[in-house]
């Protein structure tokens, strides 16, 4: 899948027919302003300006550069980690991790970190409260892995779209 300028957006792992993950090029600059961190966050630069909080467990990876500005805030108690790291530079390996629908339950890093979960009713409608994009991954592949539409919740099962709410 490429961008508009030609530039990579993610490249799709392969075994057979079957879509297993995907390798995404890593954001350069990220920009963090007005939010309370709760993840991992990659990016070979990244800048933490005004009001940027961790309450509880947040971790900075970057590959060059990590700016701390001032209203910056750790609450004490919290677990906060920045680090560089070189293995951030170039692209990210993700691995879906099925159950026996071929449902993506959840994605994993090269590392082996949950990145996304999902939980599923027996009609695919995702459980509130008990699905998460942890760290903004592609994941339109869902519900028996059939891509699901963003702009209108349904998905695609080849010749028609398929809608979970109603299970039709």
């Amino acid at each position: 899948m490429f961008n508009a300028d030609g530039s990579a957006k993610f490249f799709n792992i392969v075994a057979g027919s079957e879509i297993i993950g995907r390798y995404e090029p890593v954001i350069d600059s990220l920009k963090l302003s007005n939010r309370s961190l709760n993840r991992t966050y990659s990016a070979n630069h990244i800048i933490a300006e005004t009001n940027v909080v961790v309450p509880e467990e947040a971790k900075l990876k970057a590959g060059t550069d990590i700016k701390l500005k001032p209203n910056f805030t750790a609450y004490d108690g919290s677990h906060f980690n920045a680090l560089i790291d070189v293995s951030v530079l170039s692209f990210k390996r993700y691995y879906y991790l099925k159950d026996h629908l071929g449902s993506i339950r959840a994605t994993v890093d090269q590392n082996g970190e949950v990145v996304s979960y999902d939980d599923y009713d027996p009609w695919g409608m995702q459980l509130e409260g008990r699905s998460d994009n942890l760290a903004d991954a592609y994941d339109k592949l869902k519900f028996t892995s059939k891509e699901r539409d963003v702009e209108t919740g349904l998905d695609y099962f080849g010749a028609r779209y398929y809608d979970s709410r109603i299970g039709r």
